[in-house]
């Protein structure tokens, strides 16, 4: 033990010290050769090294071996410190930045790339869809509205940015929709007559018109389909003034409408009901009801006869006619056999005859006979009748006969009295010197004699000198 820590002394220590330089500086030229290869290996590593983390070789420090001596009691320990500790040190920190900074990039790129979402295409779609869309995705929409005549109200017309292109999570979106059509825009309204519905329908929906409504009605006329009229709701609206504003119906029509026969007729006629009652049933079954009346001794206003017999089954629209009295009728008799004197002083009832007399012509009427009457003869009058009947009876005077008047004076009233019976006569008076008392009728032509109608006669009056 003792020998053993005697090696522990002073001058011991230096002697080995000297031993082990001794020793490194001996070593055999293969042994430092190998050495000096893997130092130059080394180099080209650290070049390479420092290139690709873009380090200048010249800041890396070439390391220094160092010999550490230990002296021991009885043998030489050799202790090697790495040269390429501070190198490998700074390129730890160099990865671990880089590290970081890649991290940061990738996790910047996996977030950006995770919170976008793809546009699906909404144009010509409703804006409600976009809506949803939106909500789901914290897309903030920015809605303009413009009238378009090609997109529908509340319709997609563009998108801002566009479809099937991204978008990040919570940006906005512009978005246009329409607003329809323009509803002061000024439309002119064909003449819709022989058009059918189908064709009416194509019109209102080119022009995007929502305020003229088609309805059907019943016509007997026009064919099933086929325009009939339209009505504005404002008066003062035409079709070459109506906008998409204006409300409207345009009716089309439906044919002639068909009903079951399902309504029993009743007897009317051999009752002789009052023509009231068929009225009533008529208006209460909507049937066409047409009243014939004719004179009859049945109860004015009683039914006589009917076109439909009773208990046979009709439809409503169905036609349906009934004869009704009108109580018994006066009837004009033939006054060609009615003497003139009779005729004068008949007494009638149901219309008023009216009796004149009149001159006839040479070769005419003979006196006493008729002429012609008015009203023809077996012509029925209704008591029911409100319209007073008037019956004018001509007959006969025979040829007009001129007997010599005496004097001036009584010429007047002989000319209008026989005017008065259709004579037309006309006169002249001319007078005349003569011995006779003033005013006294000298001559008169013609006279005492027949004449015709329409005779012009001369009278030559005495002026008494």
């Amino acid at each position: 033990m003792s020998d053993f820590l005697s090696k522990f002394t002073k001058s011991e220590y230096d002697k080995t010290v000297e031993e082990k330089e001794v020793l490194i500086q001996s070593e055999p030229p293969r042994k430092k050769e190998e050495k000096e290869k893997k130092s130059k290996e080394e180099k080209k590593k650290e070049k390479k090294l420092a290139k690709q983390l873009e380090v200048e070789p010249e800041d890396i420090e070439e390391p220094t071996p160092v010999v550490v001596s230990t002296r021991r009691s009885s043998h030489i320990e050799e202790t090697t410190i790495d040269p390429s500790y501070k190198a490998n040190q700074r390129k730890k920190w160099i990865g671990a930045v880089v590290g970081v900074v890649l991290f940061i990039a990738l996790g910047t790129a996996f977030y950006y790339f995770i919170n976008q979402v793809r546009i699906p295409d909404y144009v010509g779609k409703p804006v409600s869809e976009l809506k949803a869309w939106a909500n789901r995705n914290d897309v903030t929409l920015e809605i303009s509205e413009v009238f378009s005549l090609e997109v529908s109200k509340d319709y997609i017309i563009s998108v801002d940015p566009l479809a099937n292109t991204k978008i990040q999570k919570g940006s906005n979106m512009k978005v246009a929709i329409s607003k329809g059509a323009d509803p002061d825009e000024l439309i002119l309204v064909p003449d819709f007559t022989g058009n059918t519905y189908f064709q009416i329908q194509e019109w209102l929906s080119t022009n995007k018109i929502n305020n003229l409504r088609i309805t059907y009605e019943y016509n007997d006329d026009i064919p099933a389909n086929e325009f009939i009229r339209i009505v504005f709701n404002d008066k003062n609206t035409k079709p070459e003034t109506y906008t998409r504003k204006d409300y409207g119906l345009i009716y089309v029509s439906n044919g002639p409408e068909v009903f079951t026969p399902n309504i029993e007729v009743p007897d009317w006629a051999t009752a002789h009901q009052d023509v009231s009652i068929v009225q009533a049933w008529a208006n209460q079954n909507q049937i066409d009801l047409t009243i014939v009346k004719v004179s009859s001794n049945v109860v004015v206003g009683g039914v006589i006869s009917q076109s439909v017999a009773p208990k046979a089954m009709v439809a409503k629209k169905s036609k349906l006619t009934v004869t009704i009295s009108q109580g018994e009728a006066v009837i004009v008799p033939d006054f060609s056999k009615i003497k003139k004197e009779d005729a004068a002083s008949m007494s009638v009832s149901g219309y008023t005859l009216r009796y004149v007399e009149m001159y006839q012509p040479k070769g005419g009427a003979t006196y006493g006979s008729l002429i012609w009457q008015d009203v023809t003869p077996g012509t029925r009058i209704s008591p029911m009748n409100t319209k007073e009947v008037v019956v004018t009876v001509y007959y006969s005077l025979g040829q007009p006969y001129l007997t010599k008047l005496g004097s001036e004076r009584e010429i007047p009233e002989f000319i209008y009295n026989e005017n008065l019976k259709s004579a037309n006569f006309t006169y002249e008076i001319q007078p005349v010197s003569n011995a006779a008392e003033k005013g006294t009728i000298v001559e008169m032509s013609p006279s005492n004699q027949f004449v015709d109608p329409g005779q012009h006669i001369i009278f030559k009056v005495s002026t008494g000198s």
